[in-house]
């Protein structure tokens, strides 16, 4: 499935694209790529999408999936609390507080009305199945009275109920926004667990309480730069210290329990990562959760 997404700003011009490919095998829903790979999006906007989406799952459980679904019978309007969003999202909620996460949560929503995605999905021969051109996620979206409404678009919301159900950890909601790669990072660790669980119902498998996945994957999936994109040499400052600041982070949301590891297992790193970038890159993460939490469906 390829992706095309432009984010557009208030006088309509193009301001971001960003062309990707998605594993149809895994199932990923388009919204979760989204929000990894514009960058330019800020946190607590990713954070709102994902948010208006578990609503919009939740509350429309009377829906009957399949290839077709009534638009009639979508609710597409989601609303919570300006300050229940605080609350989640771990920020304070004084009187101050609340005045500047109202301007903020105004931009978030401003942001993601005046986005347009594109994508066509294709079929394991490369053949075309359907082409989605200039859909808009959102309708409408608004904060009044300390009150944030969106309304999905029928179109997007339909694909999303049409799509997989899957568990997403409400915690991560509280990531620290000061750092713009944890977010997206630690989202990454979750998905990675629900495909691996998934794969495994399927097969009648027992979960796995223990995941490997490479470096370079979840660094796909930040803004940190790629070695051959720096000319200076200083791996160090630019790469493995931002990644180990968004893990620790992770580590803090999620509750993980992680460490290095090499290509072949055969060298365990724990939490110190490979001093050369080559060995880095090279490198997988082996994480599992050190606790369960009460997980909220989500397309």
């Amino acid at each position: 499935m390829g992706v095309t997404m432009t984010r557009r700003n208030k006088r309509g011009h193009a301001s971001v694209t960003v062309e990707f490919e998605i594993n149809d095998k895994q199932q990923e829903i388009l919204q979760r790529q989204c929000e990894a790979a514009l960058a330019s999006w800020r946190t607590s906007t990713k954070k709102m999408l994902d948010y208006a989406v578990i609503k919009l799952t939740a509350q429309n459980t009377h829906v009957k999936r399949g290839k077709t679904i009534d638009l009639k019978e979508i609710e597409t309007l989601v609303t919570f609390p300006l300050e229940e969003w605080c609350k989640l999202r771990g920020a304070p909620t004084t009187e101050a507080s609340l005045d500047h996460e109202h301007t903020r949560a105004k931009e978030d929503c401003n942001t993601l009305l005046h986005t347009r995605f594109q994508w066509e999905k294709k079929m394991r021969g490369g053949k075309v199945d359907k082409y989605y051109h200039g859909l808009n996620p959102l309708q409408e979206a608004k904060i009044e009275n300390n009150q944030i409404s969106i309304r999905l678009s029928q179109p997007f919301s339909a694909y999303l109920l049409q799509a997989p159900i899957s568990p997403y950890r409400i915690k991560l909601l509280s990531t620290d926004e000061r750092n713009p790669n944890a977010y997206a990072l630690a989202r990454k660790l979750g998905d990675y667990a629900n495909i691996k669980d998934n794969a495994n119902r399927k097969k009648k498998q027992p979960a796995e309480n223990q995941y490997k996945i490479s470096v370079a994957a979840l660094l796909d999936c930040t803004s940190i730069p790629k070695p051959e994109n720096i000319t200076d040499g200083n791996y160090k400052i630019l790469i493995i210290t931002p990644f180990l600041t968004a893990m620790k982070e992770a580590e803090r949301v999620l509750g993980l329990d992680w460490g290095f590891v090499s290509d072949d297992e055969s060298e365990i790193i724990d939490k110190q990562p490979p001093k050369k970038i080559e060995r880095f890159m090279a490198a997988y993460i082996v994480y599992s959760f050190t606790e369960t939490e009460t997980m909220k469906e989500k397309e």
